[in-house]
């Protein structure tokens, strides 16, 4: 690859691309409906919503996944411990346990 003699880096700005792609400061997207489920290797498993202190869902009162380990509810580290993510599927089921995991994170043994 030949080094540039000019000055910069040998690329060349698209300013059309710029303006096609700005967002408007503080811009955040909506993040996706997603559920979490931390297992430990005892069997034990929760489902959490998302959420940190601040959040939408954690404004409605549910306990999310970070709110409930920050607490000390949980430990902070577990050897072997998972996070799955459960994405909306759309399903009935799905629905009924966002609505159950935003009132308390679910248990399941």
């Amino acid at each position: 690859m030949a080094v540039p003699e000019n000055p910069g880096l040998g690329v060349t700005l698209d300013r059309e691309a710029l303006e096609r792609y700005r967002v408007v400061p503080g811009y955040r997207p909506d993040p996706p409906r997603n559920l979490y489920r931390v297992s430990w290797p005892s069997g034990l498993s929760m489902i959490y919503p998302p959420g940190k202190e601040g959040a939408a869902e954690s404004s409605v009162g549910a306990v999310g996944l970070w709110d409930d380990f920050a607490l000390g509810n949980q430990p902070l580290f577990h050897e072997g411990v998972r996070l799955d993510i459960l994405p909306d599927d759309g399903s009935p089921g799905w629905s009924d346990l966002w609505r159950r995991a935003l009132q308390a994170p679910v248990r399941e043994a």
